[in-house]
């Protein structure tokens, strides 16, 4: 009952989004591999295969996510992406270490908070995005994790990633430098 209103408040006015049944899946972004969604941080091996769920926050797929990026009231968009110079989605916020750490009470959970407080204007309302690279990153799974334990309440986790996003033909830019 809370995940529908979630989803209908948050898709209110945005006559973009078709129907799941329709919409085209990329890169892996719906492969059920059978994982459990757990509300617990994983601590090791951050290249595995992920759950298609999340405890509290929201599973989104590449059609729901670029209608809402297209939206005039564009969502945070957040990527946990490491390395040097990596490709994402415009508008992106780079935090590359946002799903890393050892707890929910860790310097990682501090300083998320920080860059969550200035770039929502301290609104635990706002509509924030959490992506990686695909659909075998647990990264952004944590990162989601970090920002409902937060406080924060439209918390999307878009499971497929830069290569779901790629796939699809969307625009890519160099991420700027990371924010961490």
């Amino acid at each position: 009952m809370a995940r529908a209103r979630f989803a209908a408040g948050l898709v209110a006015g945005l006559a973009l989004i078709a129907p799941a049944s329709a919409a085209p899946l990329y890169a892996d972004e719906a492969t059920d591999w059978g994982v459990a969604p757990q509300a617990a941080l994983r601590l090791e091996q951050y290249r595995a295969p992920t759950p298609t769920d999340i405890p509290a926050a929201e599973p989104v797929d590449t059609a729901r996510l670029e209608a809402l990026w297209r939206a005039a009231n564009r969502p945070l968009l957040i990527a946990v992406l490491g390395g040097e110079a990596p490709r994402g989605i415009p508008g992106s916020l780079r935090l590359g270490d946002a799903g890393r750490g050892v707890s929910f009470g860790d310097l990682t959970q501090q300083r998320l908070a920080q860059h969550l407080r200035r770039a929502t204007n301290a609104n635990p309302a706002a509509v924030v995005v959490f992506y990686g690279s695909d659909a075998q990153c647990w990264l952004a799974y944590n990162a989601s994790l970090r920002a409902v334990r937060l406080g924060y309440t439209h918390v999307l986790w878009y499971r497929g990633g830069v290569k779901a996003w790629e796939a699809a033909g969307l625009p890519m830019v160099a991420l700027p430098d990371d924010k961490w």
